[in-house]
């Protein structure tokens, strides 16, 4: 029994280590589900029911597990973003680049987050973070915009259907990671699926992806493969589906025998309109089959 004590000192103080979580924490809830688990396993011996588990099931120990993870997902998951987060952005941003005002920086990164699925102007940002950091000029925005990117924290792309200064000054920024993504928001869900699409593309596609707005907004378009893509959470609601199908309607109009997708949380269905159709995907479909 000592060894297996000294070896659950060892694994706490690994995972300590490689996570930045101090140790007490772990200790403390390593303790927790360890002895959890040994009480809840005694009912299943004596064939008792505790809190609607039953535990003579595997379905029930399945439930616990889910929520041992869930528990696991909240407490050190985010915590470890967060160290990683504060590494990049103390240690790499403000080190490397000789930053002079963190908090400028540091709100831009939260304004980005904000609105990660809306095209963000240099004069708009560097008013967002003047309201909070002090007066900002607009070629600091820049400056600070180029640095993000050169860290791999971010990524921008252009309006496909803008002039060449406004493609350059207004552009769409995404996070290079959706776990940094969610340290920012309080209601992730819809920019976390868009975000996650973004990164997929970007990856895949590179300086080929777009966004196209005019009049309407298309989400993202690669113009050379003749594909576009609405992200939408889902598209049960009536506006929500006529706005999205709206757009994509619109994008075929001028750019005439594209594929057109609408990728979605988890429906599916093919929309037949006169003489093209738009594909609705699941994003987990989307992904295995793109």
């Amino acid at each position: 029994s000592s060894d297996l004590e000294e070896n659950g000192i060892k694994l706490i103080e690994f995972i300590s280590r490689i996570s930045g979580v101090p140790f007490s924490q772990i200790q403390f809830l390593a303790t927790m589900i360890s002895s959890s688990i040994t009480y809840l396993a005694m009912f299943g011996d004596v064939g008792k029911v505790y809190n609607g588990y039953d535990f003579k099931t595997d379905d029930s120990w399945e439930q616990l597990e889910k929520g041992i993870n869930l528990i696991v997902d909240n407490q050190f998951k985010r915590e470890w973003l967060g160290n990683l987060y504060n590494k990049i952005y103390f240690g790499d941003l403000i080190t490397r680049y000789g930053i002079r005002n963190p908090l400028a920086m540091k709100t831009l990164i939260r304004k980005l987050s904000e609105s990660v699925k809306q095209p963000q102007s240099y004069n708009r940002l560097a008013n967002l973070v003047s309201t909070v950091a002090g007066k900002v000029k607009q070629e600091t925005i820049v400056d600070y915009l180029r640095y993000i990117k050169d860290t791999c924290l971010v990524f921008s792309i252009e309006n496909i259907c803008a002039k060449l200064q406004d493609r350059m000054s207004n552009q769409k920024y995404y996070f290079i990671d959706n776990g940094f993504l969610s340290l920012f928001l309080f209601d992730p869900e819809t920019s976390l699926l868009e975000n996650l699409v973004a990164i997929h593309l970007h990856e895949k596609y590179g300086e080929d992806l777009f966004y196209y707005h005019n009049n309407v907004e298309v989400d993202f378009c690669l113009f050379e493969h003749q594909c576009a893509f609405q992200v939408s959470y889902s598209i049960k609601d009536a506006a929500t589906r006529e706005r999205e199908l709206g757009a994509l309607n619109a994008y075929q109009k001028r750019y005439p025998g594209s594929r057109l997708f609408v990728i979605t949380m988890d429906e599916e269905e093919t929309i037949e309109l006169d003489d093209f159709k738009i594909e609705v995907i699941p994003v987990w479909k989307w992904l295995l089959t793109s």
